[in-house]
């Protein structure tokens, strides 16, 4: 079966879509936004990478290295986190924020 990347907010949903994906057949790739993502996801998905939440490039970059063509995001990310934390978006993350 296909391999399917998942983009990890906060909350139990992620892990939920992993191990259902991964029950069907699919291998799952997740990219866990930190600070958000459950460490817990690890037991869910095939493979894990953990990216800051606001470098979107590099959440790009990441599912096209591993081969991922269909990508799901999963979990609460609350607003408040990207306009009131001091978290540094990427280039491409201000860009898109900018033509909201």
């Amino acid at each position: 079966m296909e391999k399917i990347g998942l983009i990890a907010g906060w909350g139990e949903l992620p892990m939920v879509i992993g191990a259902e994906a991964r029950e069907k057949g699919h291998s799952v790739f997740a990219v866990g936004l930190e600070p958000l993502a459950d460490k817990a996801l690890v037991d869910h998905v095939d493979d894990i990478e953990y990216v800051s939440l606001g470098k979107l490039g590099k959440i790009i970059s990441t599912l096209k290295k591993a081969g991922v063509e269909k990508v799901v995001l999963a979990g609460k990310v609350p607003k408040t986190l990207l306009y009131k934390s001091k978290m540094m978006p990427d280039l491409r993350a201000a860009k898109m924020l900018l033509s909201l």
